[in-house]
């Protein structure tokens, strides 16, 4: 899987790191292996790091179930945070479409080209291990 994570339960972060080719499948699955996570659901706050992204196979369709799946689950998002970091416009962009599917729904998401900027937003402290590199 190109879209691997880890959760830092006492700062409340999950960090997601993306490498070479993200499909579909790899965002469903990940979403999965999230949601069955015990300790990912006192998370409040995620670091998804798309900068090492080659390519990014993802379809509007996925992002749309992605963001209505996070929808009916608002209540449980409310406060939740998501900092989204892509350098390629293509990835940008849907990551935009997704922080526009999501509005309103107490699932707060931004994207960023530059880490600092997202670290900032999401409140995370300079000490927390954000990214593999």
């Amino acid at each position: 899987m190109s879209l691997t994570y880890r959760v830092d339960v006492p700062s409340g972060l999950i960090v997601t790191c993306g490498t070479g080719s993200v499909t579909d499948e790899d965002v469903v699955a990940k979403e999965r292996s999230l949601h069955s996570d015990p300790a990912a659901r006192s998370c409040r706050f995620e670091l998804l790091d798309l900068r090492e992204v080659e390519r990014f196979s993802v379809s509007g369709e996925t992002m749309r179930r992605l963001a209505e799946m996070h929808a009916e689950t608002a209540e449980g998002l409310r406060k939740s945070r998501v900092a989204v970091i892509a350098l390629s416009d293509a990835t940008f962009g849907m990551w935009r479409m997704y922080q526009a599917l999501v509005e309103g729904s107490g699932l707060d998401v931004k994207v960023f080209r530059e880490l600092g900027e997202a670290r900032a937003w999401l409140g995370v402290d300079p000490q927390v291990e954000v990214s593999k590199r």
